[in-house]
C-alpha cells in the first residue's frame, strides 16, 4: 500500500521533529524549516504532496514573496493545509482559515488526534479531487476548468492569457476502426501530454466533452502557428496507422471578468471555422466570427416561425437528356423567402440547420410538399416524372427514416420509383456499413437512390464498388479551370463514367453551365445533365406548367443508351481507364480475369511495378498465369480470397500472401481484393497491393529479440525490463513486477512510475532526467535512486538504460537493468563512519 506524502512547514525544530515522529509511521514526511525549503520541496514533488501542516505564523504573514509563492502553490495544487497553532485563540484561528487553512490543530499535539486529522483531510481531499477531475484522462473536468481558469486569470491580471481549444478530427473513425478502448487510450494520451505541457507553462487544462480539450495559458502572444504545430507533432507521435489531426481554436483573453465558459465558446467558434479544413487546422477568434455567430442566431430565432409561416418554398431544377434536351426528371430544392431579408442563401441556413437538427423538420417538409404536388398533378390527369429529394446526413442516422419516407408515399399513393432519394457522397465516408444497410431497405421497397456531389471531396475508386446506389451524380467541379475537359479532371471524369457503367450505375452530371461542357460529357458517353445551361431551379407551379408541354418531356425517364452494356474486352484497351486516374492511385493497383480456375493479370499501374519490384518485360512472362508466382502453401488463401470477394462485393476481402520475386527470394504482399463484374463465366477483380516484406521480416526479428530478452529476464537475479522509446512503454517479467508491486506492462513512463509514488521524492529529478536522456538520443543513462518495493518500503537501486538502434542508427528501444544497492550503501555508510572515527 503506497504512503501519502505530508509536508511539515514549521520553523521550530523541536515541533517540526515531533510532527514528523508522530506521522512518519503512516506517511512520508517532508520537513521544511522555512518558506524557501517548503517551496523547493513542493516543486520537487510535482503535485504529489497531499497535506501540508503549516505554522500559523507563516501561513498568515503578508509581504513575504516566497511565502506568498508557497501559499499560491498550495492553492494551485489543491493541497489542503492544516494550520498549527501554539494555543487556541478564536481571532488567530479565524485568520488562519482566512489565509487558506482547511483545518487547525493546537499544540501540544495529541498523537492519535493528529493522525486522524491528517487521515480525514486526505480522504476529504481525494473525494473533492474526484469530483474535479475527468475520470478517463485525469485532467480537470469542464466545471472545474472554468473555475480554475477564472481564478488563474484574475489572480494574475498583469499576465496575458490565451484560451486554446482542440477537437480531434474524425475521432469517431478511431472508435469505429480500432474500438472504443483504443479511442480511450488516445484521449488519455492527449490528456497526459496536455497536462505535462500545461504544468510547464503555468496554465490549466481540462476536457470539455468527448474529444474536445481546452487549456488556459499565459504568454502565448502571437505564437499561434507554433502552438498548433506542437499539437500536430503530438498527434503524429501517437502509434496508430492513420493520420490524426486536430482543429484548434485560440481566444486571446481581453476581458478577465468574462466567464470562462464564454471564453471557451469563442475559442470553439474559431475551432469550428477550420474543422475538416485540410489546408489550415487553426484559427484565432475575431469579431467577424462573432458577426457570423450573430447571423446564425438570427437564423435560429426565425426558423420555426418561418416554417409555420410558409416562408420555405420548394423549387424544382429539371434533369435533361443531353442528346435531345428533353426533361427526364427533377430535383427538389428548398428556398427561404424571408419577408424582410428576401432570399436567404441555402449556404447560410442549411449548415446551421444540420448542426441544430432543424434539418430533420425541413427535410420532412420538402418531402411532403413533393408528394402533395405529385398527387395533385396525377389527380389532375398529368403524367408524372421522377422527382428526387435530398436526404441530409443527419437524417440518415434517424431511426425513423425508413418509416417516415415509406409512410409518405403510402399516404399520398405515390409510386416509390417516382420519389427518388439523393444522398451526398460525404455521408458514405462516415459509416458505410450502416448506411449500406439503410439504403438496401429503401431500395428493396422500390426507391431509386442517387449519390449526390460525387467527386466533391471524398471520391475514390474503392467507393465506386462499395456504394449501394442506382444513379451517380458527377460534380462538374472536376473540370474547374479546364477547357473542354482536356486535363486531369476530364480524364478522371471519363474513367469514372466508364467504371460506373461497368457496375451498372446510371450517371448524370450536375452543375453543367456551358455548351463546351455538354459536348465533352457526350464525348465520354455521359448522356444526362442538370444545370443552368438547361434550366435554373424554378417554383413548383412553374415546373408543373413546363410539364404540360409534351415536346419538352421524356416521360420514360433515364434509361440505358445503345452501346452502354458492359464489354469485358474493354478492360484490355489501354485507353479505357484514364492513365491519369490509374497512375495517381497511391500504391499498386491490378485488374485480374478469373476463368476456369486460372487467374490472369490484365492491367496494372506504375505503383504495381514499385510494390512488386518487377519490370514490364518480366510481367509479360507470368501475367497469363499469375497464381503460379504465389507460394504453393498460400494458393489456398488466394482461392479463398477470390471466392469471398465474389460473395461480398460491397466490402471486399484482405489478406497477406507470399509470392516469389522475379529475381529470386520471397515477397510478402498485402492484397485487398474486390469483385467488379462477371460476363459469360469470366470474373473481373480489382486489387490494391502493398509490399509488406520489410514489416514481416521486422516482425520476425522483433519476435526473436523479445524471446531472447524474456529468457534473459528469467535467468538473472537483477531486474531486467524492455523500454519502447517511441511508445514510452516498458515490459518486465511477472516475478520482476511483483518485487516492486506494479504491473509487468507500464505505459507513459516515467510519469506513471512517479504518479504511483514508486520513486522517493528526493530522487524524482535524477530519475526523470535519466529517461529524458534516453528519449533525447543518448546511448546510455544511469541513475541511483530509492525505489519502493512491494511492501511499501524504499530501497537503494541502480537503474541503467542502454539504447538499441535500428538499421539507420535511430534509438527505438532500450534495455533496462535494476540492481539493488542496499548492501553497497550500508557498506559505504560504515566505511564513512569508520573514517570519521579514525580521524577523530
Amino acid at each position: 500500500m503506497r504512503k501519502h506524502i505530508v509536508l511539515v512547514l514549521e520553523s521550530r525544530k523541536e515541533d517540526n521533529d515531533r510532527l514528523k515522529e508522530y506521522l512518519e509511521e503512516q506517511y512520508i514526511v517532508i520537513q521544511a524549516f522555512n518558506e524557501q525549503e517548503a517551496l523547493q520541496a513542493m516543486t520537487r514533488c510535482r503535485g504529489n504532496i497531499e497535506v501540508a501542516l503549516v505554522d500559523q505564523a507563516l501561513l498568515t504573514m503578508s509581504g513575504n514573496k516566497i511565502m506568498d509563492a508557497v501559499k499560491e502553490k498550495i492553492l494551485s495544487d489543491d493541497i489542503p493545509a492544516i494550520a498549527v497553532l501554539k494555543e487556541y485563540d478564536l481571532t488567530v484561528a479565524a485568520g488562519a482559515i482566512k489565509a487558506g487553512a482547511a483545518e487547525i490543530i493546537i499544540r501540544p499535539y495529541e498523537k492519535n488526534l493528529l493522525r486522524r486529522r491528517v487521515h480525514n483531510m486526505i480522504l476529504r481531499n481525494e473525494l473533492k479531487l474526484a469530483r474535479q477531475y475527468d475520470s478517463l484522462t485525469g485532467i480537470y473536468n469542464k466545471e472545474t476548468f472554468y473555475k480554475k481558469a477564472e481564478s488563474l486569470i484574475r489572480r494574475h491580471p498583469e499576465q496575458d492569457y490565451t484560451i486554446v481549444c482542440l477537437d480531434i478530427d474524425r475521432f469517431k473513425l478511431v472508435n469505429d476502426l480500432y474500438g472504443t478502448r483504443e479511442g480511450d487510450r488516445l484521449l488519455q494520451f492527449v490528456g497526459n501530454h496536455l497536462k505535462v505541457g500545461t504544468a510547464e507553462a503555468g496554465g490549466v487544462v481540462g476536457r470539455l466533452v468527448a474529444d474536445v480539450f481546452v487549456g488556459c495559458y499565459p504568454n502565448i502572444g502571437e505564437q499561434y502557428a507554433y502552438v498548433a504545430e506542437r499539437i500536430t507533432q503530438m498527434f503524429k507521435s501517437y502509434p496508430l496507422p492513420m493520420e490524426l489531426v486536430a482543429a484548434i481554436g485560440f481566444y486571446q483573453v481581453e476581458d478577465p471578468a468574462l466567464p470562462a465558459s464564454r471564453m471557451c465558446d469563442r475559442a470553439i467558434l474559431a475551432l469550428n471555422s477550420v474543422k475538416n479544413n485540410y489546408l489550415v487546422n487553426y484559427a484565432v477568434y475575431n469579431e467577424s466570427l462573432r458577426d457570423n455567430l450573430m447571423l446564425e442566431q438570427e437564423i435560429v430565432n426565425d426558423m420555426d416561425f418561418a416554417l409555420k409561416n410558409g416562408e420555405f418554398k420548394v423549387y424544382i431544377q429539371p434533369k435533361c437528356d443531353m442528346d435531345t434536351g428533353r426533361i427526364v426528371g427533377g430535383e427538389a430544392l428548398v428556398r427561404w423567402i424571408h419577408p424582410e431579408k428576401g432570399m436567404v442563401s441555402p449556404g447560410d441556413f442549411v449548415p446551421i440547420f444540420e448542426k441544430n437538427k432543424f434539418i430533420l423538420k425541413l427535410d420532412y417538409f420538402v418531402w411532403e410538399e413533393v408528394c402533395k404536388v405529385m398527387r395533385r398533378w396525377i389527380d389532375e390527369g398529368g403524367r408524372p416524372i421522377p422527382i428526387s429529394v435530398n436526404v441530409s446526413r443527419i437524417n440518415l442516422y434517424n431511426d425513423d427514416l425508413y418509416e417516415q419516407i415509406v409512410s409518405l408515399v403510402e399516404k399520398y399513393q405515390i409510386d416509390p420509383k417516382l420519389f427518388q432519394l439523393e444522398i451526398t457522397e460525404s455521408a458514405y465516408s462516415s459509416n458505410i456499413e450502416y448506411l449500406t444497410e439503410v439504403v438496401a431497405r429503401l431500395q428493396a421497397y422500390g426507391f431509386t437512390i442517387l449519390m449526390d456531389d460525387f467527386g466533391s471531396g471524398y471520391s475514390s475508386l474503392n467507393m465506386l464498388k462499395d456504394i449501394s446506389v442506382d444513379i451517380l451524380k458527377l460534380d462538374m467541379r472536376f473540370l474547374t479551370g479546364e477547357t473542354n475537359g482536356h486535363g486531369k479532371g476530364g480524364d478522371i471524369m471519363e474513367s469514372v463514367v466508364r467504371m460506373a457503367k461497368w457496375i451498372n450505375l446510371y450517371v448524370i452530371a450536375e452543375g453543367v453551365e456551358t455548351r463546351e461542357q455538354v459536348e465533352f460529357l457526350l464525348s465520354i458517353n455521359c448522356h444526362y445533365a442538370q444545370g443552368y445551361y438547361y434550366y435554373r431551379p424554378m417554383p413548383m407551379e412553374e415546373f408543373k406548367e413546363l410539364m404540360r408541354d409534351g415536346e419538352k418531356v421524356d416521360y420514360r425517364g433515364m434509361r440505358r443508351k445503345m452501346g452502354e452494356t458492359f464489354n469485358l474486352q474493354e478492360l484490355m484497351q489501354p485507353d479505357v481507364m484514364s492513365n491519369v486516374l490509374l497512375q495517381n492511385i497511391i500504391g499498386g493497383v491490378a485488374f485480374y480475369e478469373y476463368y476456369k480456375g486460372n487467374l490472369e493479370l490484365i492491367r496494372v499501374n506504375e505503383g504495381y511495378y514499385a510494390e512488386t519490384g518487377c519490370s514490364e518485360e518480366e510481367l509479360q512472362n507470368y501475367a497469363k498465369h499469375i497464381s503460379d508466382m504465389v507460394y504453393e502453401e498460400d494458393r489456398g488463401i488466394l482461392d479463398r480470397l477470390l471466392k469471398e470477394a465474389a460473395e461480398y462485393p460491397e466490402s471486399g476481402v484482405e489478406e497477406v500472401l507470399r509470392r516469389r520475386r522475379c529475381g529470386g527470394g520471397t515477397l510478402w504482399i498485402r492484397m485487398k481484393l474486390f469483385f467488379l463484374a462477371e460476363n459469360k463465366g469470366r470474373q473481373i477483380f480489382y486489387a490494391s497491393l502493398r509490399n509488406v516484406t520489410e514489416e514481416k521480416e521486422a516482425e520476425e526479428q522483433l519476435r526473436i529479440s523479445e524471446e531472447r530478452l524474456r529468457l534473459a529476464m528469467q535467468g538473472t537475479s537483477s531486474v531486467l525490463f524492455d523500454l519502447d522509446i517511441k511508445k514510452r512503454t516498458s515490459d518486465c517479467s511477472e516475478d520482476s513486477a511483483r518485487k516492486f508491486g506494479m504491473p509487468p506492462h507500464l505505459e507513459n513512463v516515467p510519469d506513471c512510475i512517479i504518479q504511483q509514488k514508486m520513486v522517493h521524492p528526493d530522487h524524482i529529478d535524477p530519475f526523470v532526467r535519466m529517461y529524458q536522456d534516453i528519449f533525447n538520443g543518448k546511448p546510455r543513462a544511469i541513475c541511483e535512486a530509492r525505489l519502493m518495493s512491494s511492501d511499501g518500503s524504499y530501497h537503494w537501486n541502480r537503474v541503467t538504460l542502454t539504447s538499441v538502434c535500428d538499421k539507420d542508427g535511430h534509438p527505438i528501444r532500450a534495455v533496462g537493468v535494476v540492481e539493488n544497492l542496499d548492501r553497497e550503501k550500508e557498506l559505504e555508510a560504515k566505511l564513512k563512519g569508520k573514517a570519521e572515527n579514525d580521524s577523530a
